[in-house]
């Protein structure tokens, strides 16, 4: 009998996770948001979209944080959270924010060219923004109405989470703020 007792504990040890050296699925925000539709980008581009957008859906901070350093140690993804853009965003989503969520809903909407150079999501980032593309952010649930309101009244663009990939695809920036 004790031993039944000792397997019972060891298999609900197991299915408990106990002593798993991975993450459970569905470990951050990103797990519930459905991957967006591909969108008409340069190849570069929608290649680093795409890697950046599985990454996230699978919650992997440490290839997110490899695709984000790829030949640009100045990938800026705070000011002033630390040294390691994976372990700031787990931080984050430990503590109730929902960066990766926030980075897949984000990759969803319209882009936008800035200098000529870089895609910028949302497209409420750049100078322009229509309309249309601060209701986008609103309807994402990225911001409120309200909110959407006051950064557009500062005429700095959109400044929450946003997302630039260069035209040779590399990855420049995730970040919210100024």
């Amino acid at each position: 009998m004790r031993c039944l007792a000792i397997v019972g504990l060891a298999v609900a040890a197991i299915a408990a996770g106990c002593g798993s050296e991975t993450p459970a699925a569905g470990a951050c925000s990103a797990a519930t948001v459905p991957e967006p539709a591909a969108q008409d980008l340069p190849a570069p581009v929608a290649e680093a979209r795409k890697r950046i957008l599985d990454a996230a859906g699978a919650c992997d901070y440490a290839t997110l944080e490899e695709i984000g350093r790829e030949g640009n140690e100045a990938f800026t993804f705070s000011f002033g959270g630390g040294p390691s853009p994976g372990a700031y965003w787990e931080r984050l989503e430990a503590s109730g924010d929902r960066p990766l969520a926030s980075l897949v809903t984000v990759l969803g909407l319209s882009s936008t060219l800035v200098d000529g150079r870089i895609h910028a999501w949302p497209a409420a980032h750049g100078e322009g923004a229509t309309d249309d593309d601060w209701r986008a952010v609103v309807d994402a649930g990225l911001l409120t109405e309200s909110e959407a309101d006051a950064m557009r009244a500062q005429g700095s663009g959109y400044l929450g989470w946003r997302v630039g990939i260069a035209a040779d695809g590399e990855w420049l920036f995730f970040v919210a703020g100024d």
